[in-house]
This record gives structure tokens, sequence and C-alpha cells, in this order.
């Protein structure tokens, strides 16, 4: 025990030394070891990305992470993203008909009632009747950021005068196109003394939002939903107290006008971009004249609808 004691006391540093060559030894082993199981784990998952990426026919992915919330794209928007793909696949094979079956029910609805109106105004209105390169990400949820552009390849020249971006929402393995998001029925009714207004659809859009609603005038004047005098006067209102103006542009009193003893469906655009946060809470119609005699200076009420 002393020759030990006194064997300690006479090589002390180098004892430490040695211990402390051991554990830095240790750390760099472990560490090592650390960054090589990380690094197994990332080539894994580029090996899968790479997998889902080449499974793809006519498109690219432009990343693996959501655009919005950073979030790494799972395996259903990776089975949403490829009925994209056979969505334009079908589109540059000319294969119209199974691309139109591909559209759900309210986008053939809203934009094409027809094949003959896909092709015109889809086929060969955006895609040129052509082959395109497609490039996709996923914007937030089932929305994904869709960029069109000429075939380089066939063409023989690169240009992006010509690029077009859509928004494609993907709902029940069907898809919506030329950025429309979709539709939410509603069943919201009004009713002023002998007049009822009932917002039938909200349709959304990524620029705008569009409700349907119908006007039933069962008293003995004609009535006018608004003067369009002012570009402000008909609006919807978010929950936060943000309005929205309608496309008066687009309409006419014609189309505001309901007679007496009449029933009528009546559309209206408002200027509201798409958010999946915002909760739009009514709409305002703020000159609102219940006998309208082809005189706009008649009294005028505001009708306030809670959606």
């Amino acid at each position: 025990m002393h020759r030990l004691i006194r064997f300690y006391n006479q090589n002390r540093k180098e004892i430490w030394k040695v211990w402390g060559i051991i554990l830095v030894i240790i750390f760099v082993l472990q560490l090592l070891n650390y960054s090589a199981k990380k690094k197994i784990g990332n080539q894994k998952q580029e090996l899968n990305y790479a997998n889902n990426v080449s499974s793809y026919h006519d498109l690219d992915l432009a990343t693996n992470k959501s655009v919005l919330s950073g979030e790494q794209i799972s395996e259903q928007k990776q089975d949403s993203i490829k009925i994209i793909d056979s969505f334009f696949t079908y589109c540059n094979q000319q294969k119209i008909q199974e691309a139109y079956d591909l559209l759900t029910e309210q986008c053939k609805e809203e934009m094409f009632s027809s094949l003959p109106i896909f092709e015109e105004r889809y086929c060969q209105k955006v895609l040129n009747g052509q082959k395109k390169n497609i490039t996709v990400e996923n914007w937030t949820g089932n929305i994904y950021k869709v960029t069109i552009n000429d075939d380089f390849i066939a063409t023989g020249e690169y240009s992006e005068k010509n690029k077009i971006q859509d928004f494609i929402t993907v709902q029940d393995n069907k898809l919506n196109i030329n950025s429309y998001i979709g539709r939410t029925t509603l069943r919201t009714e009004k009713q002023l003394d002998d007049i009822s207004i009932k917002i039938i659809q909200e349709d959304s859009y990524m620029d705008y939002v569009q409700y349907t609603f119908e006007v039933s005038n069962f008293s003995k004047k004609a009535v006018l939903l608004d003067t369009l005098e002012n570009i402000d006067t008909m609006y919807i209102k978010d929950s936060n107290g943000v309005k929205y103006t309608a496309y008066s542009h687009e309409l006419s009193k014609g189309n505001l006008l309901v007679d007496e003893g009449d029933k009528k469906q009546i559309t209206i655009k408002f200027y509201s971009k798409f958010s999946s946060t915002r909760r739009i809470r009514k709409m305002v119609f703020s000159r609102f004249i219940l006998d309208y005699n082809q005189d706009l200076s008649s009294e005028h009420s505001t009708v306030e609808i809670e959606l």
C-alpha cells in the first residue's frame, strides 16, 4: 500500500494526463458515433425523399417541406402530390377525359361544366395544348402551389415569360384547380318582413371569396340590394372587424333588383384572399332599398346577415 501511494505521488502528473487522454478519447468516440447515426438517419430520409420524387412522372417536387409551416411533407401529402402528377400526366398525354375525371364535382360546376369547356379553358388556354414542366410544392394543408412552364427540351429554348402559377386543392382524391379552393354549404337566413335572404354557399378562391344566395320577395314592392353608387357599401366582415368589399364593377342594378313576388339567386364576389385562419362573420348591405321605384334617393336601410 505504501509503495502504491509513493508511486502515485511520484507520477501524479503522468497518471492524470493518461486519464485525461482516455476521457477525451471516450468523448470523441461518442461524438463520432452520434454524428454517424445522425448522418445515416439523414441519408435514409433523403433516400426516402428521393424515392418519392422519382415516383412522379411529369412533375418535380420543389421541396420536401410545406412552404408556410415548414413541416416535413407527410405520406398523405405525398399521395396527394401523386394525384396532381397523374392529372398533369394525362394533360401532357392529351388524355383529356382522364384528366377531367380527376376534378371535383364542385370544380366542374364552378368552372368546367363540360369536357369541351375544360379542354378549351384549361388544356388550351392554360397549358396551350403542349407538354409542360410542372413543379409542385405544398403551400399549406391540402393546398399546393404549382408552377407551369414550357418544356424547354421539347421547344429547344428556355424562357420564363410563359410561366404560370396555379393553386390546386386536393379533396377526397379529387382536385380543385385554377386557384379554386373549395365550397362550404351554408344555411343562413335573414328575414325582413316579407323578404327572405338565404345564404346558400361560399366558394373560396385564392384571391377572392364568392357567395351565392337566394332572395325571395313576397312583398308588393321591388327591392334593391345596393345602389352601386359607392364601392364600399356591400362588404363582408371578419372576426377582427376587417371589411372586404364586393366586386361592384361586375354587377349591375339588374343583378341586384328583385321584383315583387319574385325569387332570385344572386352571386357576389368579395375581395378577400384565402386564409385558413380567417373567419368571416357578417355580410352587410348598407344601401338596401326596400321600396325601389327607379329612384335611387329612396330611403335605404342597412342589412346585416350573420354567417
